[in-house]
């Protein structure tokens, strides 16, 4: 990234004062993913808001090949509000079947649009190389972790990878709360 710019981590759901942590590697062009996503919005997050952080990562799998640019989006949304920034993750995840390489600068501008944010600006997010750094970095500290397939969900030393059942989610995270 060049000095003069700097784009904010991911913003984190839950207490993000919690020394529990929910780190999670995704791709949001990956059904699996998407199956965490309503998980995590369905029972999981409800739950254990108030106790857990939970902090999302990019890992764009190279197969699925909008994955990274929706990723970039995600960030330059999330720099502008942060909730933003995550319901844009959501709306990757539960529009798969709906999305392409092709029409996400479209998806991107309606977003924003929707949003009251800057279409031209938002679109411009898909070519700006700082994003994508800032994506890469994040794959590269994931690949690092042995992160290979998405999601994989860290939970202190527990590892969930690809699909995982609630109850396994919610006993690593009771375990890493007692």
């Amino acid at each position: 990234m060049h000095p003069h710019t700097h784009f904010p981590a991911l913003p984190v759901e839950g207490d993000p004062d919690s020394a529990v942590r929910v780190e999670t590697w995704e791709d949001l062009a990956c059904k699996d993913a998407a199956a965490w996503r309503r998980m995590l919005d369905g029972s999981i997050l409800p739950a254990y808001r108030d106790r857990v952080c939970f902090v999302p990562h990019d890992f764009p799998l190279e197969k699925h090949h909008w994955a990274e640019a929706a990723a970039m989006a995600s960030r330059r949304f999330a720099s502008w509000d942060s909730e933003a920034g995550m319901e844009f993750r959501r709306y990757c995840l539960t529009q798969l079947e709906d999305i392409s390489f092709e029409n996400l600068p479209e998806r991107v501008a309606d977003f924003a649009e929707a949003h009251g944010f800057d279409a031209e600006d938002a679109e411009l997010a898909l070519r700006s190389q700082d994003l994508r750094d800032a994506v890469r970095a994040d794959a590269q500290a994931g690949a690092a972790r042995g992160v290979v397939k998405t999601p994989t969900v860290f939970v202190g030393r527990i590892r969930l990878v690809e699909t995982f059942s609630r109850k396994a989610i919610e006993a690593a995270i009771e375990a890493a709360l007692s």
